[in-house]
């Protein structure tokens, strides 16, 4: 599953499965797809160099993850990080914040129950100008296989 911001609607040359349905064999990783993306993802890719298949990438015009980490939370109490499965069917929370002037993507995930833990799980600094246009479309993706 994908958060994905991108300049338009019509993925029509994308292919499913692996690609999410955003990009293909041929544009993927290609600086004018202009598309960021946050993955869950349960199937570890050695294409796109994938770290394990329990992971949460941060992604710029493709699938190849800019940062990527196992899935979890860091406790506010003891600091420990708490491992955390994607195919588990326990429900989550996501949240995806981006500080403009930092130019810093911040990802943190905890149990649906709990508040959004004070450490983000996954950090990544980029300016999102250099990607993003001005009009940009919000939404999700996912694949099987």
């Amino acid at each position: 599953m994908a958060f994905v911001i991108a300049p338009r609607r019509n993925f029509s040359n994308a292919l499913p499965a692996k690609y999410l349905g955003l990009t293909n064999i041929h544009n993927d990783g290609n600086a004018s797809n202009n598309i960021f993306v946050v993955d869950l993802n349960t199937i570890q890719r050695v294409e796109f160099k994938d770290i394990n298949a329990n992971h949460v990438g941060i992604d710029i015009n493709g699938l190849q993850s800019l940062r990527s980490y196992n899935v979890g939370y860091y406790d506010d109490e003891s600091g420990n990080f708490r491992s955390m499965k994607l195919i588990s069917r326990e429900a989550m929370q996501v949240w995806i914040d981006y500080h403009g002037e930092r130019k810093e993507m911040n990802v943190t995930l905890a149990p649906f129950d709990m508040a959004k833990p004070a450490r983000p799980l996954l950090s990544a600094s980029y300016d999102h100008s250099m990607v993003l246009t001005e009009l940009v479309y919000l939404g999700f993706s996912a694949a099987t296989g």
